[in-house]
């Protein structure tokens, strides 16, 4: 296992291990489960769309912070970049392909129909792209979009974070957060499907880029330009998060003219943005506490099999029932079975992780980053960050 090293909420690094963002992704797991199970029960502010970009600005900051801490200790140590990206891909397999092909596998056997239908492109982490072809969501894969968006992600980020020189680093992610802006611009006034637009990877490198942008600038807080760019980073999230509840507010009382689904896009990342970089800072009083409830914490980190599994979990419980022959629970009343649901669900993701995943997930001490041998005795107990690291969509 690679050394976590705990920190003080208050002076929490992208390096360094901070529960509290294992909350986050609690959080943003269980707006998208509501969503999916009972959307009633959502809101403006708790709904998975939104779950989905704090995922992803979550994602960006982590992974982006990762692979800066790697390249400083190639660069220290002498080691070649490219050993860094094989160990990085080594390690996103690990924790990534096993439970999402087993996932793949039950679910065809179970006679999932979209499953069944669409197998390949699930498989080759496509699951976007006939989504964006349909311009629909289909039913029982649809989840399956964020992750693809994630495993296209990778397949770019490490090389550009790793070989782009130090000084363009900042005006590429930048590029990269207007870049997104622009695209959805122009696919929503040449009136392209929402659901096209939005499962795209391009759409979704603001959220991403943000939260890259912020483990960039978290490298050197300390740094004047640093300063100055988190400032206006900081007013452009508090700007947006007033632009979010006043759009979303406006929406519910009375409806808004369509080009507000354009900004609401781009108040919806700034507010995941804040959000993210607010835990990252920890939080301290009733709220830290809240924020580092242990059941939280620990939903957190079952969390990527939480998104997996919830789309499946309803339909295997009538089937289990039905195995048992045990009569339906229905007429039990819909907050009762919600409830049957969601325990069954963590229960499954439970066993899942404790037997399957986390054992899998060990074998990446065979991967560090850098060899603790290759760096000098004063940085061989560097924190890495890559225990904190999946994702949702981590």
């Amino acid at each position: 296992m690679n050394e976590v090293v705990k920190t003080d909420p208050g002076t929490a690094r992208p390096n360094g291990y901070l529960k509290q963002l294992d909350t986050v992704r609690a959080v943003a797991v269980a707006m998208v489960i509501a969503t999916h199970w009972e959307p009633r029960a959502t809101t403006f502010w708790f709904n998975g769309g939104f779950g989905v970009k704090l995922f992803f600005v979550l994602s960006g900051f982590l992974i982006t912070g990762i692979l800066l801490d790697a390249r400083n200790k190639a660069e220290q140590s002498g080691l070649q970049r490219t050993a860094v990206i094989k160990n990085f891909y080594a390690r996103r397999f690990l924790r990534i392909f096993p439970l999402f092909y087993a996932t793949l596998v039950l679910t065809f056997l179970l006679g999932v129909p979209a499953v069944r239908e669409f197998i390949w492109w699930l498989v080759a982490y496509l699951g976007n792209v006939i989504l964006a072809l349909r311009g629909a969501w289909l039913s029982g894969i649809a989840h399956f979009w964020s992750l693809a968006v994630e495993e296209q992600f990778y397949l770019i980020w490490p090389v550009l974070m790793l070989f782009t020189p130090r000084r363009l680093l900042f005006p590429l992610i930048a590029s990269a957060i207007v870049f997104a802006q622009l695209f959805r611009l122009i696919l929503f006034l040449e009136g392209i499907n929402d659901v096209t637009v939005g499962v795209l990877p391009f759409a979704s490198l603001d959220t991403l880029g943000l939260g890259a942008m912020l483990a960039l600038l978290w490298q050197d807080r300390g740094g004047k330009a640093n300063k100055t760019a988190l400032a206006v980073l900081g007013a452009a999230s508090l700007a947006g998060c007033v632009g979010f509840f006043a759009l979303h507010i406006a929406s519910w009382l009375r409806g808004v003219p369509a080009y507000c689904s354009y900004i609401m896009t781009v108040t919806d990342a700034l507010t995941a943005f804040g959000a993210v970089w607010l835990t990252a800072r920890g939080w301290r009083g009733p709220l830290g506490w809240a924020m580092n409830w242990p059941p939280l914490v620990y939903l957190g980190k079952v969390s990527y099999g939480l998104y997996i599994l919830h789309p499946f979990m309803p339909e295997i419980v009538v089937r289990v029932f039905h195995l048992l022959r045990v009569p339906s629970v229905a007429p039990l009343g819909p907050l009762f079975v919600f409830g049957l649901n969601v325990t069954a669900l963590i229960a499954v993701c439970s066993l899942s992780w404790h037997f399957f995943e986390k054992k899998i997930n060990n074998l990446k001490r065979f991967f560090p980053y850098v060899s603790p041998v290759a760096l000098q005795p004063c940085d061989a107990a560097a924190p890495a960050l890559a225990a904190q690291v999946s994702p949702p969509a981590s």
